[in-house]
């Protein structure tokens, strides 16, 4: 990867053969450190390199891309946090490969979240992760509305992929919820909950049920969600891929 990110001169092939290559990674090894330490591009190619990794739905390389910013010692938080709002509204995701993105939405919750503690730790206990974001970002394309495209499902998108849109946003609703409106926060629990019972998720049913539990439990609370994320992926997942992918991605 490193030979390629310095020895090609358009972005599009850079990107496309470090995806290629990472994926390549992934099918054996599972350790992110490697992977985010070997993409060398030039700062005056980063943004026409990041608008082509969005082009061409190359996630890994993006994510990569986020962890070097995100270790910088200077980067800013809320400039990193509108830049990440950006690419979600600007990606094409790949088909049968969708659920990549989780990856850049589990970092994305968790910076938010650290910014939100940061900033005020009352308003942060008291408000939901969804206000948190679209102060960041009120006139963008926002996470929730992000979510709620894929909330009744599409055709043209995996099962997996849907099913996990369907979780990460009962469990913002159910958490929101949950101590003013329970009955409510109960109603998009229990939604999720008879996806287990519909004959296109039954694959899932046993790990949809465990999720549920998961998202009840009173222990977990907001700042769990990239806990969340990670754990759905490998818990819906049969792809070896994607397992070696989430395993550790939330250690960075």
């Amino acid at each position: 990867v490193s030979t390629q990110s310095t020895g090609l001169s358009k972005p599009e092939s850079i990107s496309h053969i470090t995806e290629l290559c990472f994926e390549s990674y992934f099918s054996k090894e599972s350790d992110w450190s490697p992977v985010f330490a070997s993409l060398q591009i030039s700062q005056e190619k980063i943004p026409s390199f990041i608008i082509s990794c969005l082009q061409g739905g190359h996630i890994l390389t993006l994510y990569a891309l986020l962890l070097r910013k995100i270790q910088d010692d200077e980067f800013d938080l809320n400039i990193i946090i509108n830049e990440i709002l950006d690419w979600l509204s600007l990606v094409n995701l790949p088909a049968g490969k969708e659920i990549k993105i989780c990856l850049i939405w589990g970092k994305l919750l968790q910076l938010i979240l650290f910014s939100a503690m940061s900033n005020d730790q009352k308003m942060a206990k008291k408000e939901a992760l969804v206000k948190h974001i679209i102060k960041f970002s009120p006139e963008k394309f926002s996470l929730t509305n992000f979510l709620s495209v894929f909330q009744q499902g599409k055709a043209n998108y995996s099962t997996e992929f849907q099913l996990m849109c369907k979780i990460l946003l009962t469990f913002i609703m159910y958490k929101d919820l949950i101590s003013t409106s329970p009955k409510k926060a109960n109603k998009h629990l229990n939604q999720l909950k008879s996806l287990a019972d519909q004959k296109e998720f039954l694959v899932q049913s046993k790990s949809i049920q465990q999720i549920v539990n998961w998202i009840d439990n009173p222990n977990h609370h907001l700042q769990h969600v990239t806990e969340l994320t990670y754990h759905c992926i490998l818990k819906l997942s049969q792809n070896s891929l994607w397992f070696n992918v989430f395993v550790n991605a939330d250690r960075i």
